[in-house]
């Protein structure tokens, strides 16, 4: 059997260094943005947990300040990607 010019194996090329760079600055923002959306919420369920202690609300601080912290990690999260959006390429 003959093989042909494009029968062997593919061997591919070196990465791109400006696509590298662009997965790198998209990987650091969805992990930016996860962080920032947990840490709302942990803070968020902290401050809740704080509440129910001090005041002895029986959880209904926890129950405040979850839906608190999922708002304010929410708006964290658009302000990132709004300024993400405005940066040059």
């Amino acid at each position: 059997m003959i093989r042909g010019a494009g029968a062997g194996p593919r061997v591919p090329g070196p990465p791109d260094p400006l696509a590298l760079r662009d997965l790198a600055r998209h990987l650091s923002l969805v992990s930016h943005l996860g962080l920032t959306m947990a840490a709302a919420i942990g803070i968020g369920l902290a401050l809740g947990h704080g509440l129910d202690h001090w005041l002895g609300l029986g959880g209904w601080g926890k129950a405040l300040g979850i839906p608190l912290g999922i708002a304010s990690g929410f708006w964290a999260v658009y302000q990132l990607v709004a300024e993400a959006g405005r940066e040059p390429r």
